[in-house]
């Protein structure tokens, strides 16, 4: 077949005039997939089973887990339909959901979870027969994993509060659900915070340092103008308070600003209260040195104002209520001060204001009442008892105080006489106890502290002081080789005991930090490095830090009371030994320390 020659093409007429030339278009080429419908058939298929294998497997891992924590009882009956060929997915939503009638009557757990470091076992020379805190409800239920033991005369109602943490408990309050940020302070924004915070502060501190009457403040915090000095308490970040960036140091500053600038233009209650818990502040800080002065300012204004008579005026009875709990609570504390400084105290005579009954009138001492988990019930603090009760004990320790250091010559020396009177005044007082805080029935921390301060003193001193002895007994134990292997596990299981409760403390208190720091300084290195192994100390940096911002004249627990304090005070002790390797090989504190502080 033959080819005919190409030939031109004939040339294109010119577009007529006007006329719109339109781009050509090409056609849309349809898209073609490169893999064929049986591929993604297969691939489809392939992805369904993956994530079906995964599913099964992330269901039997779940199966594994809830075997683990399963009681014996439970985990036999699951084996048991593991083995009648039940499916796993089966498995799980009936332990999920399988009963949710049961689920709903469910409670947190009411055996508490905590263990004494390195020893469990409570001492044999402490089990006796006369120990009335081995009878209380809240040992019995630590001490056993089986069901709560009740009183014969406690209400099954009431037992919320010896079978649960005090922790998982709220402050229930009408007031503080109202209270708002806008009308109290400029350094948050968040009122649930706000809450939060006063609730932890009402709760965990309010009862051993009332300065204010709760009710009476809650009220006014809901009034156009504001009183901001009770929220430092309850800021938790308070270990580095030099730090500007933390909540604890800006509420400190705005409470000391505002406090400046109300005591240069009045005196008045409010600038007592702000007062006295600025120097709690500073005590806990290790500044204790520029809390007095705030102390002392206070004492000045209180007698200005004639806060410890009777009001010589017609007062209304909230103002009258406010003065009597605040006068009070004033001389509560400076008593408590002065005897645990080694001074006199500053009053010699408690307040000339009455007491009302707290078993008759104790809304009138701003009672306040917890919920806990899962209960309807609202449990009481029973603030008035522990206020009344710790008023008659501060005015026995003041007189003590007077006795001891009241001469110049601070010689602390009592006679026979003085003691056993101070003894029977102290066992009336004991045995005088209200129902709700005899050793059988305590439970709150306050509750505990109260009867920590009766048999010697609050619980930090208590802490620092047996961990002394402790160390003490070590010493003496390993000099003479002859120590009783159970007691020097008796007392190193003290010793870890008390470093733990000063370490815990020193998360939130900065004198709890410094405490553990200077009992650290008196341990043997083999003891010292059985304390690391529960709790370690903070950076080279901060410990640093410590001491370049502590002004503290407390002074360190000493085993002789007739000793002198200012041999011991906490603020030369640590500046002595701010040199001293803590390092567990012995070569840097032989030398130098010489045990007990």
């Amino acid at each position: 077949m033959t080819t005919s020659p190409l030939r031109p093409l004939p040339q294109l007429l010119p577009a007529p005039p006007g006329a719109c030339r339109r781009p050509t278009t090409q056609p849309k080429k349809p898209q073609v997939s490169a893999a064929c419908n049986n591929c993604r058939a297969q691939s489809r298929q392939v992805k369904r089973e993956y994530e079906e294998m995964r599913g099964k497997r992330s269901a039997h891992e779940k199966l594994f887990d809830m075997l683990r924590t399963m009681s014996e009882t439970d985990s036999a009956d699951v084996l048991r339909r593991i083995r009648a060929g039940g499916n796993v997915q089966d498995i799980l939503n009936q332990i999920n959901d399988g009963n949710l009638l049961m689920q709903l009557s469910l409670f947190p757990e009411r055996r508490r979870g905590y263990e004494l470091p390195y020893r469990v076992e409570i001492p044999a020379f402490i089990r006796t027969g006369n120990n009335l805190y081995l009878e209380s409800v809240v040992y019995e239920n630590a001490s056993t994993t089986s069901e709560p033991v009740p009183l014969a005369d406690v209400k099954e109602s009431a037992m919320n509060i010896y079978m649960m943490p005090y922790s998982s408990a709220v402050m229930a309050d009408p007031l503080l659900s109202r209270v708002t940020t806008a009308k109290w302070t400029n350094v948050i924004i968040n009122n649930t915070l706000l809450r939060q915070l006063l609730g932890a502060y009402f709760m965990y501190q309010h009862p051993s340092y009332v300065y204010l009457h709760k009710d009476l403040f809650l009220q006014d915090m809901l009034m156009p103008y504001s009183r901001p000095a009770a929220i430092v308490q309850a800021i938790h970040d308070s270990t580095q308070f030099w730090n500007p960036h933390t909540l604890g140091y800006l509420f400190l500053a705005e409470t000391k600003r505002l406090w400046e600038l109300e005591v240069s233009e009045s005196l008045s209650l409010t600038t007592v209260e702000a007062a006295l818990i600025l120097q709690i502040v500073m005590n806990e800080n290790g500044l204790d040195r520029v809390g007095l002065s705030y102390m002392l300012q206070a004492l000045l204004i209180a007698k200005e104002i004639d806060l410890f008579q009777k009001p010589k005026w017609s007062a209304n009875e909230e103002l009258t209520k406010a003065r009597a709990v605040t006068a009070w609570r004033f001389f509560n504390w400076q008593s408590m001060y002065c005897y645990y400084f080694f001074r006199t105290s500053f009053l010699d005579r408690p307040p000339n204001i009455a007491l009302p009954d707290p078993m008759k009138y104790p809304e009138w001492y701003g009672e306040f009442w917890l919920r806990y988990p899962n209960s309807q019930i609202l449990e009481s603090i029973h603030l008035g008892c522990e206020f009344g009760a710790r008023s008659a004990l501060r005015v026995f320790i003041m007189d003590m105080s007077i006795a001891l250091y009241g001469t110049p010559e601070r010689k602390a020396i009592l006679t026979l006489d003085q003691i056993l009177g101070f003894y029977f005044r102290l066992d009336a007082w004991f045995t005088s106890l209200p129902d709700s805080l005899r050793p059988q029935k305590v439970v709150y921390p306050t509750q505990l502290e109260l009867h920590f301060e009766v048999h010697n003193t609050f619980s930090v001193w208590i802490q620092v002081f047996v961990g002394n002895l402790a160390v003490e007994a070590l010493k003496y134990a390993r000099i003479d080789g002859s120590g009783d292997s159970t007691m020097i596990d008796v007392h190193r299981s003290t010793l870890v005991l008390c470093a733990l409760g000063l370490h815990s403390q020193g998360l939130s208190y900065q004198l709890g930090k410094l405490s553990f720091r200077a009992l650290q300084v008196c341990m043997a290195p083999e003891d010292l490095q059985l304390v690391r192994t529960y709790c370690t100390p903070g950076e080279e940096a901060e410990q640093s830090l410590l001491l370049q911002h502590t002004q503290s004249l407390w002074p360190l627990p000493i085993t002789n009371i007739n000793d002198n304090p200012d041999t011991a005070l906490l603020n030369g002790f640590l500046r002595e030994y701010q040199d001293l390797d803590l390092d567990t090989d012995g070569k840097s504190r032989s030398s130098n320390v010489s045990g007990g502080m």
